[in-house]
């Protein structure tokens, strides 16, 4: 689906907006019936109408309208961002494993979650973005997400997400 939707607020109140629209219209009309200023019979209905229709949009702005746009699932990309910093290796703290068996379990239950409806993608970060898990361990020491987010950030258009989900 690649179509827009537009609703308002699940509580808006709908029969207060639509009395309250109606009693703009009224004041809309009301206020240019009367002969000060001189205006043409047209000029009048146009400026009634004009009153009328931007305190309407005013009054139904109050019902916090949300439009919402589906995006294709095809270009949709999602990455996550794998620690591989040696505090990974740790112990959890409630003893079930590592970290970085808890981090595993966190990326499929997102996968399964996504079911296919976007495609994820798996970076890993230490101390910056790596281009594969297979470094060094002195570029493993420390963990700086901001480093890896920037890192995103300066990937080409072509290659850069759509959402981040900073899971470790």
């Amino acid at each position: 689906m690649n179509g827009a939707s537009l609703h308002l607020a699940p509580n808006a109140p709908w029969l207060l907006l639509v009395l309250v629209t109606l009693g703009v219209a009224a004041v809309a009309v009301w206020a240019y019936a009367f002969r000060q200023p001189p205006l043409t019979a047209g000029a009048r209905r146009l400026m009634s109408a004009l009153r009328a229709l931007s305190l309407t949009i005013l009054v139904w702005l109050l019902a916090m309208p949300v439009l919402e746009r589906a995006l294709p699932s095809s270009g949709t990309r999602v990455v996550v961002l794998r620690d591989r910093s040696l505090s990974m290796d740790r112990p959890e703290r409630t003893g079930a494993g590592t970290r970085a068996a808890a981090a595993e379990r966190a990326i499929a239950a997102l996968r399964s979650a996504l079911r296919g409806r976007v495609r994820l993608e798996e970076h890993s970060f230490a101390s910056g973005l790596l281009a594969d898990s297979a470094r060094s361990p002195g570029e493993r020491s420390a963990s700086a997400p901001g480093s890896a987010l920037s890192g995103l950030a300066r990937l080409p258009v072509e290659r850069r997400p759509d959402g981040v989900d900073p899971g470790d």
